[in-house]
């Protein structure tokens, strides 16, 4: 979702599609008895940037915070896993306010496995896939060890938030020096997070790279379903886009919003 400051058109889409999934607007209502939804799993990224939960700064923090605890009151379990802006969430320096406090959402590793009506389902961010960008990956172990993560909520909250900030803009100078193919999951790391817990699917954002991806390895089979990013903007660039995934007793579909965006 990437939510932020930064793009306002997207959150008040997001918010607005969450909420109507929320109260069973996507559906006929006599289909659902309270919230139509027993879990809820958010695969990281809900946040553009996100440097502790001390920060009250961030304009949509409440809101979602908000909506989720909503969900939670009317029967739905919630899973939040971290993602690469956001890997901070759920921590804070000690004494301070932990976000999501008033509910019991889970923080799940990256990656984790469920039984989704009989098919073992593997759920990950992404970006441990994208294994050709070896950079990326040394950056990754170090931010999220404990005890640089302690280290750097000892720090001001100012200080963590320049941190961020000179993080991303690396981060955007880098990518353009890099090839798009870094950026994309990789087979081999695929079959190895998915052979691992015997999945037979795979969930992931990330890459915004939105697609269904069908991996044949001799009589074995992986459908990799990855999530769109969410925009509100529209042009060839970046088209307007964004939707969930529902699994049932049926299997694994798109729920758009509602009417179309």
């Amino acid at each position: 979702m990437h939510l932020g400051e930064h793009d306002p058109a997207t959150a008040a889409l997001f918010f607005k599609a969450l909420a109507d999934a929320l109260a069973g607007r996507l559906h006929p209502p006599e289909e659902f008895q309270q919230s139509p939804f027993t879990h809820i799993f958010l695969l990281g990224d809900l946040f553009e940037m996100w440097v502790g939960d001390d920060d009250l700064s961030h304009p949509y923090s409440e809101a979602l915070g908000s909506v989720l605890a909503q969900a939670e009151k009317a029967g739905s379990k919630l899973f939040i896993m971290h993602g690469n802006r956001d890997f901070m969430l759920g921590k804070a320096p000690i004494g301070k306010t932990t976000w999501l406090s008033n509910t019991d959402t889970v923080f799940l590793p990256d990656p984790s496995s469920i039984d989704a009506f009989g098919t073992r389902v593997v759920l990950t961010h992404g970006d441990l896939l994208c294994t050709d960008d070896t950079d990326y990956q040394s950056y990754r172990k170090v931010v999220r060890n404990d005890k640089w993560q302690t280290e750097c909520l000892a720090k001001p909250l100012s200080e963590r938030q320049a941190i961020a900030h000179n993080i991303r803009s690396k981060s955007a100078i880098d990518k353009g020096d890099k090839p798009a193919a870094w950026m994309d999951a990789k087979e081999d790391a695929v079959w190895a997070m998915g052979s691992a817990v015997e999945a037979t699917v795979m969930i992931h954002g990330h890459t915004h790279r939105p697609a269904l991806h069908l991996h044949r390895h001799g009589a074995l089979q992986l459908s990799r379903y990855v999530l769109p990013d969410w925009s509100a903007a529209q042009g060839e660039t970046r088209p307007q886009r964004g939707y969930f995934l529902v699994a049932d007793a049926q299997g694994i579909r798109q729920m758009h919003p509602t009417p179309p965006f």
